[in-house]
């Protein structure tokens, strides 16, 4: 199923004119791939996060715990969501589909955050902007980056390298070492309970505040390092398997061992616009089959510094 750059209607396919907006598809399409083709790959839209040692987890949040030492490298983090029009010409460019009760014209063009993206398609959305942008892969499945033309269970099954200078997911341990602040983090906030505030109407959209829906991505303030929306908004992904934290290595984890169920759900961090202020809190963590396609659940990429 494909839609409309402009206006976000189904389309048909061989359509050369959108019905709804009357636009011509070819000439919008192929001019919206010229302005986004460096959307998701502008140096100034990634920060630099020096690692550094940190406590992961909470004493208070029962899933959060054990309480646990984590040592991390350096890694790039995205300023910002993953916008729905990128995510969009991803899906066009390859016949990925949505639920059929899908409205894209909802979301078209509106600076939103991309929603309704399985952790089966995000993984897929990194390798494909990967090739697109020349830069080798992350993730692999025996060797075969790509993963456009793989089901949910062989994704599931897919393996990352490390020496990769590609697109990928945040492991759960770099996302929340960079959503409270990462090297910038002092004292006077290493406590705060949302990314960039102890206030959640600062710096999170939340039910509280949402009036009931999606909010375009940096309307609030960002943490210390200048990322926004890791408090609220969507839910997102991170690479890892979901499990307590005694199972992660403590240098550098993506998660449990390898050999783990490669079934499980995985992480979600954040909160989101339908959650309370409680589920935005930092420390919280949540979790979801790798399939889940849900209205407050998008991602946010992450880059290896090159060896």
């Amino acid at each position: 199923m494909k839609f409309c750059f402009e206006c976000g209607h189904k389309l048909e396919q061989n359509m050369k004119f959108c019905p709804e907006c009357g636009c011509d598809l070819k000439k919008v399409n192929s001019e919206d791939q010229v302005n986004n083709s460096n959307s998701q790959n502008n140096e100034n839209d990634f920060v630099l996060v020096k690692g550094g040692s940190f406590i992961m987890g909470s004493r208070w949040i029962d899933n959060s715990s054990p309480y646990q030492p984590r040592t991390l490298k350096d890694f790039y983090i995205s300023k910002y969501l993953v916008k729905f029009d990128d995510f969009i010409q991803f899906c066009n460019s390859n016949d990925i589909e949505f639920e059929e009760e899908f409205d894209a014209s909802i979301y078209a063009n509106k600076d939103l955050p991309a929603v309704y993206v399985s952790w089966v398609n995000a993984i897929k959305y990194c390798n494909w902007l990967s090739k697109r942008d020349s830069l080798t892969p992350f993730y692999n499945l025996n060797g075969d980056t790509d993963l456009i033309k793989y089901d949910r269970d062989n994704i599931e099954r897919v393996r990352y390298d490390l020496k990769a200078n590609g697109y990928r997911l945040p492991a759960e341990a770099e996302w929340e070492y960079a959503s409270f602040g990462g090297h910038l983090v002092t004292k006077d906030n290493i406590n705060d309970r949302y990314s960039g505030s102890n206030d959640y109407d600062q710096v999170a959209i939340c039910a509280e505040n949402s009036n009931d829906h999606l909010h375009p991505i940096a309307t609030k303030k960002p943490n210390l390092l200048g990322i926004f929306d890791m408090s609220g908004n969507v839910w997102e992904w991170c690479w890892d398997k979901f499990a307590y934290y005694d199972d992660y290595e403590t240098n550098n984890p993506f998660g449990p061992e390898e050999e783990e169920d490669d079934e499980a759900d995985r992480v979600l961090r954040g909160g989101s616009w339908d959650e309370s202020e409680e589920e935005a809190n930092i420390r919280n963590r949540s979790n979801d089959y790798t399939n889940s396609e849900a209205p407050s659940i998008g991602f946010r990429l992450v880059r290896n510094i090159p060896i």
